[in-house]
């Protein structure tokens, strides 16, 4: 019943307080069993994906995030389980997986309000795993989407990165002089010194020493 499934759910944010999220593991997974017809289901499922990011078990909560996609993909708790999900594998840099999961979150939720945030994390994600072209897509796409979006000094300067990465250094350096000819803000002040750095060892590569 829901009066029971409250319940375990009640005992699973307990242990969820104290940290003992293998014990939430337990409570939440043996609900998937036995109270599948719960209005609780598809938060159970997400509190799982979270318990088993918080105990570093990320292909655990792949799997789960794949879960709520066949069932439960129009629940609001399914784009932030990918959200959350592809965000550990980035930060744990398996990018590769990261990849993964934020295209499944683009495929699925392209009006959702962290699809730009993502949509740039997939491009550093592709960065990081030297395919180029399609980090640059990801940055295009969001400057083509989002032309007021607060993100767009970053997008530029990722940009810039991924060129400067592929040993593209003359079209580092326009793309790194086009952020510094961006309106400025908070995130391209903290930003500057980076470009100005990078922008330097690009025309030191290309031996246009006089402006380096």
């Amino acid at each position: 019943s829901d009066l029971t499934s409250s319940a375990y759910f009640q005992l699973g944010n307990v242990y969820k307080k104290q940290n003992r999220f293998k014990e939430v593991i337990t409570v939440y997974e043996d609900m998937t069993k036995h109270c599948y017809q719960s209005l609780l289901f598809p938060q159970i499922l997400y509190e799982l994906v979270i318990a088993y990011i918080k105990i570093d078990d990320f292909v655990g909560a792949k799997a789960i995030c794949y879960r709520m996609m066949a069932s439960y993909l129009n629940s609001t708790q399914t784009p932030l389980a990918l959200y959350e999900s592809g965000n550990n594998f980035f930060f744990k840099q398996d990018y590769l997986s990261a990849t993964d999961v934020y295209n499944h979150f683009l495929k699925n939720y392209p009006e959702h309000p962290l699809f730009q945030e993502v949509c740039y994390q997939l491009g550093l994600a592709y960065g990081q795993l030297q395919q180029y072209e399609k980090a640059r897509s990801c940055f295009f796409q969001l400057q083509k989407q989002y032309p007021r979006s607060s993100l767009l000094p970053e997008v530029q300067y990722g940009i810039g990165w991924s060129y400067y990465l592929e040993g593209r250094y003359k079209d580092a350096v326009e793309e790194f002089r086009n952020f510094l000819s961006m309106p400025s803000n908070e995130a391209k002040t903290l930003m500057i010194p980076e470009v100005l750095y990078k922008t330097g060892n690009c025309l030191f590569n290309l031996k246009e020493y006089q402006q380096a």
